[in-house]
C-alpha cells in the first residue's frame, strides 16, 4: 500500500460518510464525490489529533499521518503489521490489554491515559478514546480510536503541583514566623511591661503602708485607685499574653488549651462554650496543635461576630492517626459559597483558617446553611506512631 494512498477501510468509511442523495442532481454529485472523499481524507490524516483502528487481535489496521508523525514511523511499518502494544511503554501495555479486552466485550466509548513509545525510544503521554465498530452481523469488527497528545497538559499539571508545594511551604513558613513573633511579643510584654508594672504595684503598696493618709481622704482614695489601675493593667496584659501565646498550650497540650480558651470566651462573650474529647489523648506535633488552636480561636471569633448563637461546642476526635477538630454553633448559619468571596474589610476569617490548615497538611471544611448553624471542621492525618 503506498504511503500517500487511502487505506481501503478508510476510503470505505469516508465514502459512507459522504453519502450522495438519489435526486436529479446525482450526476453532478457523483462528479463531486471524489473531491469530497479527498477532503475527508485530508481531514482524517492531518487532524490535530491521532486516529487509528485496531482489529480483534489489537493490530493497527489503519492510522493517520498525525499519529505516525508523533511516533516517527512510516505507514507500511505500522498498518497491518504492528500490534498497538508495541507502541506503548512497558508499564502501559498490560493496562491497555486489560482495557482492550473489556472494550471488545462491552463496546461503547472508553477513555484512558497511556504512554506511547516513539521509534527513538522516547515516550509521551496520551489520552486514548476508543469505541467499537461492528459488522453487518452485529459482531465486533474493529475499534476506532482518537488519540490526544497531552504532554503540555501533563507539564502544566506538574508545574501546578510544584507551585502548590511551594505555596504550602511559604504558607507553613509564614505561620511559623507569625507564631515566633507572637511568642517574642508575649515574652517582651512579660519581661518589659509586666515586670515594670509589678514593680510599680510593689512601690505603691510600700507608699501606702508608709503614709498616714486615711483611706477616705483624697490622697488615700487616689492611691487606692492607682493600685487598682495597676492590677487591672497587669491582668489585661496577662490576657493579651495568653492570646498571643497561651502557656497552657506549650506546657499541657491542645485539649487543656481549648478548655482554657472556651472558659475565657464564655466569660468574655456571655456565650456558652464547651469542649468534648472523643478518642485517645495524645500530644500532636507542635505546629499542628498551634494550627488547631488558632483555627478554634478564629472560628469562635466568627461565632461571636456573626452567628447570633447561644452556644458553641468544640469537639476533638482522635482515632489512630486521624485527628479532627470541629467547632459547631447553633446560630443563624450562612451560605458557604458566599464566604469564598471576602470583601476588602471583612470575610477573611475562613480564608485564614484554610491557610493555617493547609500549612500543616490538614483540610478544612465548612458545613452551614441559613438558619441551620455552622460547623467548621479541620482534619489532619498524622504518620503512624
Amino acid at each position: 500500500m503506498p504511503d500517500n494512498g487511502v487505506p481501503p477501510q478508510s476510503a470505505n468509511d469516508l465514502v459512507r460518510v459522504a453519502r450522495i442523495p438519489d435526486t436529479t442532481e446525482r450526476g453532478a454529485s457523483e462528479r463531486e464525490s471524489p473531491e469530497i472523499v479527498r477532503e475527508l481524507h485530508e481531514l482524517y490524516h492531518h487532524a490535530p489529533c491521532g486516529y487509528h483502528s485496531l482489529d480483534a487481535q489489537g493490530v493497527v489496521i489503519q492510522i493517520n499521518d498525525t499519529e505516525l508523525a508523533w511516533l516517527g514511523y512510516a505507514r507500511h511499518e505500522v498498518a497491518g503489521r504492528m500490534p498497538f502494544t508495541a507502541l506503548l511503554t512497558e508499564r502501559s501495555r498490560e493496562r491497555f490489554q486489560r482495557n482492550f479486552e473489556l472494550l471488545k466485550e462491552n463496546g461503547g466509548m472508553r477513555e484512558h491515559e497511556y504512554e506511547m513509545l516513539r521509534r527513538d525510544g522516547t515516550s509521551f503521554p496520551v489520552l486514548w478514546r476508543s469505541t467499537v465498530v461492528t459488522g453487518p452481523d452485529g459482531r465486533f469488527d474493529r475499534t476506532r480510536a482518537t488519540v490526544f497528545d497531552i504532554t503540555k497538559e501533563k507539564g502544566t499539571a506538574r508545574q501546578l503541583r510544584r507551585y502548590a508545594g511551594s505555596l504550602r511551604a511559604v504558607s507553613r513558613r509564614l505561620v511559623e514566623v507569625q507564631e515566633a513573633e507572637r511568642r517574642a511579643l508575649a515574652n517582651a510584654l512579660h519581661d518589659l511591661v509586666g515586670q515594670k508594672l509589678t514593680a510599680l504595684s510593689i512601690n505603691l503598696n510600700i507608699v501606702k503602708a508608709q503614709t498616714s493618709y486615711p483611706a477616705s481622704s483624697p490622697t488615700g482614695q487616689r492611691l487606692a485607685n492607682s493600685l487598682k489601675l495597676v492590677e487591672e493593667t497587669i491582668e489585661s496584659i496577662r490576657d493579651v499574653m495568653a492570646e498571643l501565646r497561651p502557656a497552657v498550650l506549650d506546657d499541657y497540650g491542645l485539649i487543656p488549651a481549648l478548655h482554657w480558651y472556651a472558659g475565657v470566651f464564655s466569660k468574655r462573650m456571655g456565650l456558652a462554650a464547651d469542649v468534648v474529647r472523643d478518642g485517645t489523648d495524645r500530644r500532636l506535633p507542635p505546629p499542628v496543635e498551634e494550627a488547631f488552636f488558632r483555627i478554634a480561636q478564629e472560628a469562635l471569633a466568627n461565632v461571636a461576630k456573626y452567628a447570633q448563637a447561644t452556644s458553641a461546642r468544640i469537639t476533638m476526635r482522635s482515632v489512630e492517626n486521624d485527628v479532627s477538630l470541629a467547632i459547631a454553633d447553633d446560630g443563624c448559619g450562612f451560605d458557604p459559597r458566599e464566604a469564598g468571596r471576602p470583601a476588602p474589610d471583612h470575610g477573611w476569617g475562613l480564608a485564614l483558617m484554610r491557610e493555617r490548615a493547609l500549612a500543616v497538611g490538614a483540610a478544612l471544611d465548612v458545613d452551614s446553611a441559613p438558619g441551620c448553624g455552622t460547623t467548621v471542621t479541620v482534619r489532619w492525618r498524622g504518620e503512624g506512631r
